[in-house]
């Protein structure tokens, strides 16, 4: 008992699978967002509202690049720096983007992140360990500069936890630590999983509820939303391959969803004979999604 759910634990963690296939751009693009950003340790508190002005100077800033830490500390260190820092970032959008849903996803600040673009404040995101994910196509700048502002404050905090510096046997930390992105999407979509925010849910959701040495089931679920003014017609294709090799390919049902819907939506994909992962034979399979 004990040996085939570890077979089957291997199974799941080592299939990946893929939002959109690139054939298909007009559902998804996304971009790296981690250069050219400016920096500023807070030593003395000045007034917030200096830094939110989109026309701030902030050419004496020390320029970065993300992922990116408040302070170098030494290898040994007992009192990290907590405190206060900001980030800016200016920034154009790729042509063609109007009417679309833009996304900025963190995928880690420490520890108390507040964000505004474009002078407007879009999120209070509290615990530098979990990633967030801001939805901006309603105060975006479609053709000119757009403004980011992101202020970090890691001091200890009661309600993120873990304990207070003094008392912890590791530190935290500070600053953008892990890479931003920037995120596209037609009105119909398959959902960001942080962003959605559903139990088991959200984007692309794989489990195998059924493995053996014969066979096994990999069930898909795939989380779409349209915000789109009309009804959408779409179908979804999953595609499961061994290498370059096409293993197994969903029909692609018609489907529909009215305006300001979301639903998710199971199919499953049977495979003879599979290939389990081991430590001496990593054998692994690629999902896509379309």
């Amino acid at each position: 008992m004990a040996k085939k759910f570890l077979t089957v634990s291997l199974l799941a963690v080592c299939i990946a699978f893929a939002g959109c296939r690139k054939n298909v751009p007009d559902l998804f693009e996304k971009q790296n967002f981690n250069d050219d950003w400016q920096f500023f340790r807070v030593e003395e508190e000045p007034s917030d509202d200096q830094f939110l002005d989109p026309e701030f100077d902030d050419s004496g800033w020390e320029d970065v690049r993300i992922p990116h830490t408040p302070r170098l500390e030494p290898l040994l260190v007992n009192d990290q720096w907590q405190g206060t820092c900001w980030y800016r970032k200016k920034f154009k959008l790729p042509g063609g983007q109007k009417g679309r849903k833009l996304y900025l996803s963190f995928e880690g600040a420490m520890n108390v992140a507040d964000v505004w673009i474009n002078g407007i404040h879009k999120i209070r995101h509290q615990g530098g360990y979990l990633p967030f994910v801001i939805e901006f196509s309603d105060v975006a700048d479609w053709q000119g500069i757009n403004q980011l502002v992101v202020r970090l404050d890691n001091r200890d905090n009661p309600t993120t936890g873990p304990k207070p510096l003094e008392i912890l046997d590791f530190n935290t930390y500070g600053g953008i630590y892990r890479n931003v992105w920037l995120s596209s999407k037609a009105p119909l979509h398959i959902t960001d999983p942080v962003y959605a925010d559903q139990e088991a849910s959200g984007g692309i959701f794989v489990s195998y509820p059924e493995v053996n040495l014969s066979s096994a089931t990999v069930a898909i679920k795939t989380h779409m939303v349209n915000e789109s003014s009309r009804s959408e017609a779409f179908k979804i294709i999953h595609s499961l391959y061994k290498g370059e090799q096409l293993i197994q390919k969903s029909r692609g049902e018609q489907l529909s969803l009215s305006p300001g819907e979301d639903a998710a939506f199971l199919n499953e994909l049977k495979l003879e004979d599979p290939e389990l992962w081991s430590p001496q034979y990593p054998h692994l399979y690629l999902l896509e999604t379309a």
